[in-house]
């Protein structure tokens, strides 16, 4: 039997009641999808003969899911009383998981799958004509109510092997990477693979929650479109749906236009805490947009339109969130929450070894290597001061790329490898170049802090490599007993590792009198002048190598 769309609610909010368009009789179909909370609540689900309510209400099927008895309850309600109830069958809803149920309506009975199975029937306790309308109420969020009734034919290439002939809204597992999507109306709702969940076209404000928790390389991307008006949004990840004071959120992203800044702060104890708004503005009125949070051990990495935008060190331990709070004037298309699994395989692919060859790295640079490391997309003319996330920390092997232009009066400028965003932060290597700063002229000075407490100063160097007014690159290697420094293709100076592991350390700052800029024009050896980490292919080699042995 092939059926055609006769009516659709996205998005309902429970408790929710309304008409069934055109009532019921055999041959209809209903399909509600939605998600379960991790809390278990219960939920109920009525095709009734009215609007009204108990003990008036004729309900012709009840259907309750109860979790703490473990049991789906179907009854009806008829001339103020519950009938005999039955509780039958396996407990198909799994708290935390979107579900799908389609009630197929049958000459004698309700026929009711879950999540693609068929699940059971209810045989007609009254007249099914006399069925005009639905209610659901309970601790559920439903995101789509469709309603079906025998139409045209579909085409003989559609796949017909869907619980009572009509392809479900939901794809039924197992559903991986490149296979069809086969709903016919795939505009709202869910979308699950074995390492994924997709919510589709979900309404602002959306309110959900993340299955299983944050842990380390899970990541969520939001997909969206901004409006005109310039209005401001929020992303929370929250512990819990409480309303503030009582929320708390372990990271607010919150972009403001008419401030020009991307405000990030958690809310614990009853109140904000300090604000972060550094970095570029990267959202345009009208345009669409991406934010993808990826969790690390010691921070939030968080991407903006494909390029990293900044990091945000945790000060609410990751794995008590659980929730996901959008608001404010913009749509989302799509929001997918990937699993460790996945979401490790995505970030770290950009620092796999691969092999030299055809890499862009040639023998001339300062610091040739059997392996390097994946490209990353560079970041132009970023604003100063500079802060962002190192993906995967400061692994051996990575390279970082330092290039920009001094000032005609430079006083000083530093570069850190920090654990995190905050003043506080552990920095695992601080290098201070010192113009003239106190009484240091031409100084370069390289330590370490720990718990607040800067450590021994280190302030030999064989030579002062920086011009005033001029430009220079700096190449940064990590390797496992120290960090290497290069500028203009020279090795400059070794720090020696004081903190450990150096993983932890995923957060780059530059600050000072710098400009971190484009050249105006291209020379050899100069074709580029920007920031960029994790092994983009550096400037071309000069003629000679000015080391004649590998590191």
């Amino acid at each position: 039997m092939a059926l055609t769309q006769i009516g659709m609610v996205n998005n309902p909010t429970l408790p929710y009641t309304g008409s069934i368009p055109g009532g019921l009789s055999p041959g209809k179909q209903i399909f509600i999808q939605g998600v379960l909370p991790m809390t278990q609540e219960g939920f109920a689900l009525n095709l009734q003969c009215s609007a009204h309510t108990y003990p008036k209400v004729e309900v012709a099927l009840h259907f309750n899911p109860r979790f703490n008895q473990g049991v789906v309850v179907r009854n009806s309600h008829q001339k103020g009383c519950w009938k005999k109830e039955e509780t039958y069958g396996n407990f198909p809803f799994h708290p935390g998981q979107p579900f799908e149920i389609i009630i197929a309506v049958e000459t004698s009975q309700f026929k009711i799958a879950v999540s693609g199975q068929h699940f059971t029937e209810f045989q007609h306790r009254m007249p099914v004509h006399q069925v005009n309308t639905i209610n659901i109420s309970g601790g559920v969020t439903v995101f789509c109510i469709r309603y079906d009734a025998p139409g045209p034919a579909l085409p003989a290439s559609y796949p017909q092997n869907f619980p009572y002939g009509q392809p479900p809204m939901m794809p039924q597992p197992p559903f991986g990477f490149g296979q069809p999507q086969m709903a016919p109306h795939p505009h709202v709702g869910f979308q699950q693979t074995q390492n994924s969940t997709e919510i589709l076209n979900p309404s602002v404000p959306y309110m959900g929650d993340i299955h299983g928790g944050l842990a380390a390389g899970k990541s969520i991307d939001i997909q969206g479109s901004l409006p005109l008006t310039q209005e401001t949004f929020v992303i929370n990840l929250q512990c819990g749906r409480q309303a503030y004071p009582q929320l708390e959120v372990a990271l607010h992203f919150n972009p403001r236009f008419d401030q020009g800044c991307v405000v990030r702060n958690s809310h614990e104890g009853g109140s904000w805490k300090k604000e972060e708004r550094f970095g570029v503005f990267p959202f345009h009125p009208g345009q669409p947009f991406s934010v993808k949070i990826v969790v690390e051990v010691n921070q939030y990495q968080i991407h903006v339109n494909g390029q990293l935008f900044t990091g945000f060190q945790h000060r609410i331990p990751f794995h008590r969130v659980n929730t996901l709070s959008i608001s404010g004037g913009i749509t989302i298309s799509s929001v997918r929450i990937s699993s460790s699994s996945m979401a490790t395989q995505s970030s770290t692919s950009l620092s796999q070894p691969m092999s030299a060859a055809g890499s862009g790295f040639g023998t001339g640079m300062a610091y040739p290597s059997s392996g390097v490391v994946a490209p990353m997309q560079p970041m132009y003319n970023p604003p100063v001061p500079f802060v962002s996330g190192i993906p995967g920390g400061a692994l051996p092997g990575k390279m970082i790329y330092v290039m920009g232009n001094l000032g005609s009066m430079p006083s000083r400028f530093n570069v850190n490898l920090q654990e995190g965003t905050l003043d506080s932060s552990d920095v695992a290597f601080h290098m201070d170049v010192r113009f003239r700063f106190g009484n240091d002229v031409n100084v370069v000075v390289r330590n370490h802090k720990s718990r607040g407490t800067w450590g021994s100063e280190e302030r030999g160097i064989p030579f002062f490599p920086f011009s005033v007014g001029g430009a220079f690159d700096m190449i940064i290697l990590i390797e496992p007993t120290c960090i290497k420094v290069a500028i203009n293709n020279k090795h400059f100076l070794e720090f020696q590792h004081r903190l450990h592991p150096p993983a932890r350390y995923s957060t780059l700052k530059i600050d000072g009198d710098i400009r971190l800029t484009q050249a105006p024009e291209k020379k050899e050896g100069e074709e580029w002048n920007y920031i960029k980490s994790c092994g983009t292919a550096p400037p071309p080699p000069p003629t000679s190598d000015p080391y004649p042995h590998s590191y």
